[in-house]
């Protein structure tokens, strides 16, 4: 998928004329904060406005739609990880990013990410980076659990 994907472009397109737009979570790269079938609100983002720890949608280098922690910038270089995932994401530029999430709708209850909820999460993942290890053991053996029954 190149970066012009229909599928970027149509985003971009709902992001800027709507404001905003609201993308079921797949995968458990964001694990336990954004869950599978979790909603996720993105909003357009202002790149001069970013700020380590914020958690961004992007069209990866081979054109998945992604969001995850922005971790790093260095210029028109962003670097993000997964919470749950141990390595971090190949480098994103300027023209792959389409929003910054807002909110989380879970079947219970909303996280705002500048809410207590999403602030304590955001320190406790970048001031304590080995909780992506615990994460990820967790999703381990979970996954090995299911798959016995």
């Amino acid at each position: 998928m190149s970066l012009d994907s229909p599928t970027r472009l149509v985003i971009a397109e709902v992001l800027l004329s709507k404001g905003g737009i609201d993308l079921p979570a797949t995968g458990t790269s964001m694990y336990p904060l954004i869950r599978e079938g979790d909603v996720c609100r993105f909003v357009p983002l202002d790149c001069e406005n970013l700020k380590k720890g914020d958690i961004l949608l992007y069209q990866s280098n081979h054109g998945q739609l992604t969001a995850h922690r922005l971790i790093h910038k260095a210029g028109d270089a962003y670097l993000f990880k997964g919470d749950s995932n141990l390595g971090k994401d190949d480098w994103v530029y300027s023209d792959q990013l389409l929003g910054k999430m807002l909110y989380i709708c879970k079947s219970y209850k909303v996280i705002h990410l500048n809410g207590l909820l999403g602030k304590t999460w955001t320190w406790s993942i970048l001031t304590f980076p080995s909780v992506s290890k615990v994460l990820k053991r967790f999703l381990a053996l979970k996954s090995n659990y299911m798959m016995k029954r």
